[in-house]
């Protein structure tokens, strides 16, 4: 069931890898510029691909056990009251900040997922298995699997493009690598905003969030990382002095990290994070790269919602 509700929401059903040949222009900036440069970073960025596709996995395990029988009836009642609250503009916004703390049916089960998640995103993993951990997720459709991948090269090439302080031109190099993206067809999501309700408006909408606050907490705060990295990769291409703020966004990522565990106060996400709240230097100057950027999180948001959903 999750399968078929995936390839829906990824029709056409038939993908052809785009083969997209290198400009002079993009080949300017290695693939391994942000690993040379910033290997803590880019560790991470492996790790995050690992962590999210077991994550898939592990929410499609949980979901068919026998154990869950019970919590999907519970999820069920309380995606119902949540759906028939939605008229209240300040009941869901009460809702959207109580999810993180609020109890779950599943918060037994979700436990030692979360514990194996938590120490995934802090382990090292190689690029291959970064490469490969999409198409050997069981959860996943073929069609998911290399919309995820393409969307994962192309905000590898971007961030490539923002460590490379060599790279002169940077803006068209950005510029050309946003429509080689949107030029692949059907493996690339689109450059216009998508609108929320599908992220709120579904059956299965805030099913992620509401089964498992802790898991969604995780997912946000890598994305979070992201976004960050994107700003602090920019202001480092500044005429200012921001020499310290990859250092700075890693330990605001850790801390976060930490604050999920109880041992420092830290603000967790309790939402998906987007482009103009936490990266809007490349929001305001690349819209087109922010959006499409924001719509794979979404994306990656809408999957683990179905395979969620009771």
């Amino acid at each position: 069931m999750c399968k078929r509700l995936l390839s829906q929401l990824l029709l056409p059903s038939c993908v052809l890898l785009a083969q997209v040949m290198a400009t002079p222009l993009l080949a300017q900036s290695s693939s391994s510029t942000l690993a040379a440069q910033y290997p803590e970073l880019s560790g991470y960025f492996n790790a995050f691909d690992v962590s999210q596709a077991a994550m898939y996995d592990r929410l499609q395990q949980i979901s068919e056990s026998p154990e869950a029988m019970h919590p999907r009836m519970q999820l069920s009642q309380t995606l119902q009251m949540k759906a028939e609250a939605e008229a209240s503009t300040s009941h869901n916004m009460h809702m959207a900040n109580s999810d993180m703390s609020m109890s779950s049916p599943f918060a037994d089960l979700a436990r030692p997922a979360m514990d194996e998640l938590y120490q995934m995103v802090q382990a090292p993993h190689s690029e291959s298995a970064a490469q490969l951990a999409f198409a050997n997720s069981s959860a996943l459709t073929s069609k998911a699997t290399n919309v995820l991948n393409h969307g994962r090269e192309f905000e590898t090439q971007l961030l490539d493009i923002l460590a490379n302080l060599s790279l002169v031109d940077k803006s068209a190099a950005i510029e050309q690598l946003t429509q080689q993206y949107l030029d692949s067809g059907e493996l690339a999501v689109p450059a216009s905003p998508k609108r929320t309700s599908l992220l709120h408006g579904q059956p299965y909408g805030s099913a992620f969030r509401t089964a498992y606050p802790q898991l969604s907490g995780l997912n946000w705060t890598t994305q979070w990382l992201q976004l960050a990295s994107f700003e602090a990769l920019m202001l480092l291409n500044s005429d200012d002095d921001y020499s310290d703020t990859i250092a700075t966004t890693v330990e605001r990522f850790e801390s976060k990290l930490q604050g999920m565990r109880g041992i420092m106060v830290s603000k967790i996400p309790t939402e998906m994070p987007m482009t103009p709240a936490i990266a809007p230097l490349l929001y305001n100057r690349y819209p087109e790269t922010a959006i499409i950027i924001d719509n794979l999180n979404m994306l990656e948001g809408v999957i683990a919602n179905i395979l969620v959903h009771p």
